[in-house]
C-alpha cells in the first residue's frame, strides 16, 4: 500500500498496490506528492506520518474530574492528561494548551462539545453539561 503523506503528517489518501508500483511510478499517476510504502493495511483516520515513518496514532488519556459544572461562571472542572501542546476546540473555538490541562467553566446552561483532532493523536470527543 501506499500512503499519500501531506506537510502535516497526516495521511490524505491509501493507494492499495503491490510492491512492484515504485514511488516514481506512483509520482507519474498521482503527481508529485510524498508517497509512504507500508505492507500493513492502514486507515488514515489511525495512523499519521512521522518524519516519514508511519505511525499508529496514540489514544488520548485525558480525564475530566467531573462531566457537569454549574453554569454561574465561577464553578469549574478540570481535564487533565492532555498531550503538550495541543488545541481543544470548545463548540469550534480553538483553546491553545499548553500544560496538558483545561479549566472549564460555564454561565450558559448548555450542552458543550470539546473535542481534540491533532495528527499524532486519535480523536477524542467529550460532552459537557452546564447546569
Amino acid at each position: 500500500m501506499w500512503a499519500v503523506a501531506e506537510s502535516d503528517g497526516s495521511i490524505s489518501t491509501v493507494y492499495d498496490s503491490t510492491p512492484a508500483m515504485t514511488e516514481e511510478t506512483m509520482k507519474q499517476l498521482y503527481g508529485d506528492l510524498q508517497f509512504i510504502w507500508t505492507d500493513e493495511s492502514i486507515s488514515p483516520e489511525q495512523f499519521w506520518v512521522n518524519e516519514g515513518v508511519i505511525e499508529a496514532q496514540l489514544e488520548i488519556t485525558a480525564v475530566w474530574d467531573a462531566t457537569e459544572v454549574v453554569a454561574d461562571g465561577i464553578s469549574e472542572i478540570t481535564l487533565s492528561g492532555l498531550p503538550i501542546p495541543c488545541t481543544v476546540f470548545i463548540d469550534n473555538q480553538p483553546v491553545v494548551i499548553e500544560d496538558g490541562s483545561l479549566v472549564f467553566s460555564a454561565d450558559v446552561v448548555a450542552e458543550y462539545r470539546l473535542y481534540i483532532n491533532e495528527i499524532a493523536y486519535l480523536y477524542k470527543e467529550w460532552v459537557i453539561y452546564a447546569n
